[in-house]
């Protein structure tokens, strides 16, 4: 009897052990992208929050979320940069006091916003992420190490992607700390059958008010060796990629020239060029010859410049189409931005749609206020606009 009550009891805590470690895989994360059982996966691109404006996620800023969020029911989030303003602790404005330790407090609470929806994210540092005074930011400076510290609080996450760990399974990475570049990731998504169906790369960068320098070498070699490795392993075959960065690239001009001037080279392009400016690079010649060479990447999604949804199919080169998107700034800030206010621009996010055969579909989500007069806006209606869909243009 004694011995059939320990085999009772040994079988009762086997199955509660089956149980949760059932629920822990359904509500879990096991570090693998994958197209879901239909061929598809949902990308929610984010941009250009600048949360520490006033030092904190606003209640309305994380009612609009929760709303694009909720709606697109994405499989992976991706944030295009800027997610804070660092001057606004780093001492950058006199009129702030430094406490570098509240930022990386602040990045915490990122963190655990975004750890709450139990969805796959991750993020590109823009140029006001770990933004402080030209030579605190120099080697040796007090905040040169102040990004590796913010990614390290990112990273703390369960369904992040990405971080500094060079021998992780699910992710490569690079990072230079004299450069100040660290969020540098590439990762795949799978087919079923656990073949490669996409490649995301994320590539930094720099944090600096003005004069925007090129990509670093460095980061094009870490690109070059990674499209060089999956192709390899892909049996010969490139893998089909997208990237994801803060500032947008010289192309992203032409196409914007090309189309102005009826030369057939824009395919289509569609959204607002309300910056009436391009506010990256201007030269960056290395990284677009690179991936014109190795002729993966199709998609490029960009943010940075907070007027500007511009999104495109530019023939870069002779049967070299790329797909060339904005995103949409996608929290409410008081930014001190020109023509930007509380209610004078949609917030939103762009939604980019993959699937088996390599196309993209994406297009934009807006959260529009019911109430444009409350303070803060406390409902948002959703409404998607200017769908592209790189099947129609092959």
């Amino acid at each position: 009897m004694k011995k059939k009550i320990i085999i009772s009891i040994v079988a009762v805590v086997l199955a509660s052990l089956m149980i949760v470690g059932l629920a822990a895989c359904n509500n879990g994360w096991n570090g693998k992208l994958e197209l879901n059982k239909d061929g598809n996966f949902k990308i929610l691109q984010l941009t250009d929050t600048q949360f520490s404006q006033n030092g904190r996620i606003t209640s309305e800023s994380k009612i609009l979320l929760d709303k694009l969020i909720s709606e697109s029911n994405p499989d992976l989030i991706v944030i295009t940069g800027d997610v804070i303003s660092g001057e606004h602790w780093l001492g950058f404005y006199p009129s702030y006091t430094e406490n570098a330790q509240d930022l990386i407090t602040f990045c915490g609470e990122i963190r655990d916003y975004f750890e709450s929806k139990k969805i796959p994210w991750t993020l590109s540092f823009g140029n006001h992420d770990g933004l402080a005074l030209p030579d605190d930011l120099k080697e040796g400076g007090q905040y040169q190490t102040i990004r590796k510290d913010m990614l390290t609080e990112y990273a703390k996450g369960k369904f992040f992607v990405g971080g500094l760990d060079s021998q992780s399974a699910n992710y490569k990475c690079f990072n230079n700390e004299s450069e100040m570049t660290y969020t540098n990731f590439s990762f795949p998504i799978y087919n079923k059958d656990g073949s490669y169906a996409y490649n995301i790369y994320v590539l930094d960068c720099y944090p600096i008010a003005g004069d925007y320098p090129a990509l670093f070498q460095d980061q094009i070699d870490f690109y070059n060796s990674e499209s060089a490795r999956l192709k390899q392993a892909n049996g010969g075959q490139v893998v089909k990629s997208l990237l994801f960065h803060h500032e947008s690239l010289p192309m992203f001009i032409d196409m914007k020239y090309e189309y102005d001037n009826n030369t057939g080279k824009t395919k289509v392009l569609e959204g607002d060029f309300g910056d009436k400016a391009f506010g990256g690079p201007k030269e960056n010649s290395a990284i677009e010859e690179a991936m014109i060479a190795n002729k993966d990447i199709i998609g490029i999604f960009v943010g940075h410049d907070h007027l500007n949804t511009l999104a495109g199919i530019y023939e870069y080169t002779e049967n070299t189409n790329i797909l060339l998107a904005y995103g949409r700034m996608s929290a409410i800030a008081d930014y001190l931005y020109v023509g930007l206010t509380r209610d004078n621009f949609i917030r939103g996010a762009r939604v980019i749609e993959l699937n088996a055969t390599g196309d993209i579909n994406t297009y934009e989500m807006l959260a529009t206020p019911t109430d444009i007069n409350a303070n803060p806006y406390t409902d948002f209606t959703i409404s998607t606009k200017n769908v592209i869909n790189t099947a129609d243009y092959k």
